[in-house]
Parts: C-alpha cells; sequence; structure tokens
C-alpha cells in the first residue's frame, strides 16, 4: 500500500526523497562530531555555481584618538571574500531488492537503508575529511598551530589540553566556546587526570562513579572515535566495486591526539548534498528500488581564522594500526585540484 500525507494523498517520490534527506540531516546532528562546525550560510557563497568558492573575510581598523573639532579618527572596515576550492565529491548508489524486503518483513527499507549508511559511512567519512583538513591547515600554517610529537599520559593530558587554550585565548582573546576534540583512545587518560585532586562524594544509597570531563574551562570536550583522528586520509574512489569504496588512513598519517577550534574557525561545508529514490517500475534490469546518494563538500579555515586553531599529534611511530573504514561513498579529488567528476556507483544489494 502508498503512504499517504496527511491529506489522504499518495506521497510522491519528490515527497519521499525530501523526507530521507531530513532524516539523513538529523542522523548526521546526533552522530557527528563535527557539526558544531557548520558555517554561517551569509558567510559563504559560489559553491553552488562552482568547485571554486568565496568566504567572506571582514577586517576593521583600530581606534583613534577622538578631536573635538575634526571629529572622528577615519578607519576602515572591509568586507573581502577570499577564493576556496572545493575537494570532496563523493557519492554512492544502493539497489534494493524487492524479494529481500518482501522475505524481510520490509526491513531493508529506503529510510533504514540510509539511515544505517548516514550512522556507520557518512558521518564517520565527513568527520575524518573534515578533522584531516583542519589539521593539515594548522601543519602547513607559519605560526607554529601545532604541538607534535607528543605521547598522552595521565601526568600532563589535561596541561598540555589547557597549554592550547591558552595558545588560542593568546592569539584570539577567545576564552570560552573553543570545542576541543579528544581522541577517544586516549579519553581515559583525561578523565583519570593525575593533575587534579579528587574527592568522593558517596550519595545515600547511591553506587555512582562520575569522572566524566566533558568541559574545560568553559569549552567543550567531545571524544570521538580513534578512527576519525588521522593527519590524513586517503578517500577511495570506488572504481572497482564497494571493496574500494569509503575511506582508510595514510601510511604516513600522525594520530591527532586533540583537535582546538574556536568558534567560526573551521567550516564544513556542504555545497550540494541529494538523495534519489527510483522506484522499482523505473528501474531497468534490475527488480528493486534505487537509492542514490551525493555530497559535495569540504572543511576550510580561512586565512584570518587560523589563529584559532590548534593540533596536538601523538609522535610520528604511533600511527597506530585502526581498522580500514569500509564506507560506501566514492570518487575524491585532492589539495588545490578540483573534485573528480567520474560517475562511480557501487549496487550493494540488501541479504536478508
Amino acid at each position: 500500500m502508498a503512504q499517504s500525507n496527511s491529506n489522504g494523498q499518495a506521497n510522491s517520490f519528490a515527497d519521499v526523497s525530501l523526507a530521507l534527506t531530513d532524516l539523513l540531516d538529523e542522523v548526521y546532528q546526533q552522530e557527528s562530531k563535527t557539526a558544531m562546525w557548520t558555517p554561517n550560510p551569509a558567510l559563504v557563497r559560489g559553491f553552488q555555481k562552482s568547485k571554486t568558492g568565496q568566504i567572506a573575510t571582514i577586517a576593521t581598523s583600530g581606534l583613534g584618538n577622538y578631536d573635538p573639532n575634526k571629529g572622528y579618527p577615519l578607519g576602515n572596515a572591509s568586507l573581502t571574500f577570499e577564493d576556496y576550492t572545493l575537494r570532496n565529491d563523493r557519492g554512492v548508489q544502493y539497489l534494493v531488492d524487492q524479494v529481500d524486503v518482501m522475505q524481510s518483513a520490509n526491513l531493508p527499507t529506503a529510510s533504514a537503508v540510509l539511515a544505517e549508511f548516514s550512522r556507520s559511512q557518512l558521518v564517520p567519512e565527513l568527520d575524518a575529511a573534515r578533522i584531516s583538513a583542519v589539521v593539515a591547515r594548522a601543519q602547513t600554517d607559519a605560526t607554529n598551530r601545532v604541538k607534535a610529537d607528543y605521547t598522552p599520559d595521565k601526568a600532563t593530558m589535561l596541561s598540555t589540553i589547557m597549554d592550547a587554550l591558552e595558545v588560542i585565548g593568546n592569539d584570539t582573546g577567545v576564552d570560552s566556546g573553543i570545542d576541543i576534540l579528544v581522541n577517544r583512545k586516549y579519553a581515559a587518560l583525561l578523565k583519570g587526570s593525575t593533575e587534579v585532586t579528587r574527592t568522593k562524594n558517596i550519595e545515600s544509597n547511591a553506587a555512582v562513579i562520575n569522572n566524566k570531563v566533558t568541559d574545560i574551562n568553559d569549552n567543550l570536550v567531545h571524544y570521538v572515535p580513534s578512527a576519525r583522528m588521522y593527519s590524513a586520509f586517503n578517500f577511495k574512489a570506488g572504481t572497482t566495486g564497494p571493496t574500494d569504496s569509503g575511506f582508510e588512513k595514510k601510511e604516513d598519517a600522525v594520530e591527532v591526539v586533540a583537535l582546538l577550534t574556536a568558534p567560526g574557525t573551521a567550516q564544513g561545508i556542504v555545497a550540494h548534498q541529494v538523495t534519489k529514490i527510483i522506484p522499482p517500475d523505473l528501474v531497468q534490469g534490475a527488480d528493486g528500488s534505487l537509492i542514490n546518494f551525493r555530497v559535495y563538500h569540504d572543511c576550510l579555515v580561512p586565512t584570518n581564522k587560523i589563529p584559532g586553531i590548534y593540533a596536538i599529534l601523538a609522535p610520528a611511530e604511533a600511527r597506530g594500526t585502526e581498522a580500514v573504514q569500509t564506507a560506501s561513498v566514492m570518487t575524491s579529488g585532492t589539495e588545490g585540484s578540483t573534485a573528480s567528476t567520474s560517475t562511480c556507483t557501487t549496487k550493494s544489494k540488501t541479504t536478508s
């Protein structure tokens, strides 16, 4: 039976696609560790029209002496736009077989497939792409935005992060609202820090131990799965099928212990995202529905915002042995070049 809307009319596939896009957005906001990097749309323009777009930079001059006769000293306020090129154009296609749907009580529906895809594939890849992009920006800047070769331990983890907060605060004047992304692999070291004094407060009839660290001096702590916390990743093209899809850390990638970003520094831009559902009656060559998904995105740090980022990196030899993230998203460009526009799709048939 076809689903109907509140007016009793059958939902069109355009309505279904819109609802599924909203579902993806909801899952992303709940699961992503970098959702707070979504930029102000008013500061971004042009990315929908070309691979090179612009981000606004506002600059103002300082105060001068007021003269009772001449009045206000002349100042300057300028709005300029800096050109950036988005690098990641990714997509996937799933085939949901009609028999599989029939034999599994409608479990592999479009909404179920996309919800799982967003949680286990889309969100990890977008987080990894954004984190590595910000770290790369910190590494290539001349103002020393990186603490390298840090070996995490309980005796120094907290003070190392607080030192980074002080660097950002000194360079930007921002003392609160900084996002602290901590590698979950080292969460226990921060929570068990020996740099603070602890007291036990046992409530009546309660046996609860809470050593959570969710805030450091009014700056939120976000614990990020370790597979997303590296300085560089390979984003696979998907040209040979599902096993060639997703992303993995590069061999020379360095593990990120923590990444700090002041408000408005990292700009996680999604210039285009679309979900298309093609019903079985319109699918040629297969008996099932097709789910097409595409996202065109990147994470940028405007030049004047670089003082608001700081990366704490583990020693180069501590590259870890994280398993490859076999995400079902494909095609990516390279730094400074246009993203690949080749059509690379994967048909991942669901099984009952």
